[in-house]
């Protein structure tokens, strides 16, 4: 089974962060906007990445932004397989970032090694595909709607134990959940900022915390500069 733990202390034993990449392979992505759905670019921007420092690269073949269009499965793997068609040399951890079993299941059989769930809902065959091939699981949190949550913190919390619980009866391991508190994902200014300052609580469930803060709307609106501009990364 692959220990994301293990490989987060392969790079460092100083620093407990990883840096994840995101390689959008969608016409519609609202940050790059289609500028690495041919093969060439891909690999291009794979390698730009990796030797910037990723050591896990995130690749989503549909789009999440505001307002996007949703794709069938095989649409998503169409566009999955103008880079996985072939094996993909030297690359660092790969993860997919889909809401769908069958788009997953593609990843997995063609070298990815990490499902990134981004529907923040608890998909039993995401959770089963995740236990079949004992590769780790992204949980993310994205219920309800913006500015509606009440304690955000305390719902994030009671999701990832959830998941948890609910994974565990699907024979998934303790040591295979990466939490998500999807930030940016129907919440607000503040909720964001709640989030943040409640990492500690989150640390504390003794998992991997995956942080999607770059290019989000309220990074933009710390620093004064435009979301696609906005410092931002993955942890």
């Amino acid at each position: 089974m692959f220990d994301i733990h293990a490989y987060l202390r392969g790079f460092s034993s100083s620093s407990p962060v990883l840096l994840m990449g995101i390689l959008n392979l969608t016409p519609d992505s609202f940050h790059d906007g289609g500028a690495y759905v041919q093969r060439d670019a891909a690999l291009s921007r794979l390698r730009f990445l990796q030797a910037a420092g990723a050591q896990i690269l995130d690749l989503g073949a549909m789009s999440s932004r505001p307002g996007h269009s949703p794709v069938s499965a095989e649409e998503e793997i169409s566009r999955l397989s103008l880079l996985l068609s072939r094996p993909v040399e030297q690359a660092p951890l790969l993860s997919v970032d889909t809401d769908k079993p069958e788009v997953a299941a593609y990843a997995l059989e063609h070298g990815v090694g990490l499902i990134n769930d981004c529907s923040g809902l608890l998909q039993r065959e995401l959770y089963i595909l995740a236990a079949r091939w004992q590769v780790p699981l992204v949980v993310m949190h994205r219920m309800g709607q913006e500015g509606q949550h009440g304690d955000i913190c305390r719902e994030v919390l009671d999701f990832f134990r959830e998941s948890l619980s609910f994974g565990k009866s699907l024979g998934l391991s303790e040591q295979q959940f990466i939490f998500d508190p999807g930030l940016g994902f129907n919440k607000n200014y503040e909720e964001n900022l709640e989030l943040m300052k409640a990492l500690p609580a989150f640390c504390g469930l003794g998992r991997p915390i995956l942080l999607g803060f770059s290019h989000k709307r309220f990074i933009s609106h710390i620093s004064g500069e435009e979301a696609s501009h906005a410092p931002g990364g993955n942890l």
